[in-house]
């Protein structure tokens, strides 16, 4: 947006993020201006892309680096499951999955119909595989021992992790 030129560009694409979207948008705006001198912008966010690829990939390298080998999970993975809330994040649903097509019998999540495997790493911490990337999910228990939380990193350029509070689930017999 350029409210001063009245100019405002949005490239609409049916994918994620690329550095062509970025590159198409900067490309445009060069035009409306009249900026005479041109500019690459393909190379421009081809490199910059290119650079928080190799990031990323740093990063889950040293994420897997912490993987602490005979740690067992401490729960059934029943006891993982539900429902969990974060304010401004909304829900996130975990499931148990027992199914004879992945002998894993993993967990899931489904957040806002994204939906991913859990891989257990160890502990109460496991990670999904979110477009090559390990998006690290650690659970955590009350001081009954019951799991009351799970907190993800959705951003990967943010250290702190989003915490999600179990919701309750409310007895069949409570139910309107």
């Amino acid at each position: 947006m350029i409210p001063e030129k009245n100019i405002g560009v949005a490239i609409l694409v049916n994918t994620n993020s690329s550095p062509a979207t970025y590159a198409m948008a900067n490309i445009i705006e060069d035009v409306l201006l009249g900026v005479e001198e041109e500019k690459d912008w393909i190379g421009f966010f081809g490199e910059q892309f290119g650079n928080m690829k190799k990031q990323g990939e740093e990063a889950a390298n040293a994420f897997y680096g912490t993987k602490v080998e005979g740690k067992p999970i401490s729960h059934e993975l029943s006891e993982y499951a539900g429902k969990y809330s974060h304010p401004g994040y909304g829900e996130i649903e975990v499931k148990a999955n027992k199914n004879a097509a992945d002998p894993e019998n993993r967990l899931s999540i489904d957040f806002h119909g994204m939906a991913a495997k859990l891989t257990h790493m160890h502990y109460d911490i496991f990670y999904a595989t979110i477009y090559e990337m390990p998006l690290p999910a650690l659970f955590s228990t009350g001081l009954d021992g019951s799991i009351e939380s799970l907190s993800i990193q959705f951003e990967s350029g943010i250290e702190e992790f989003i915490v999600f509070k179990r919701i309750p689930e409310v007895a069949e017999s409570n139910k309107p």
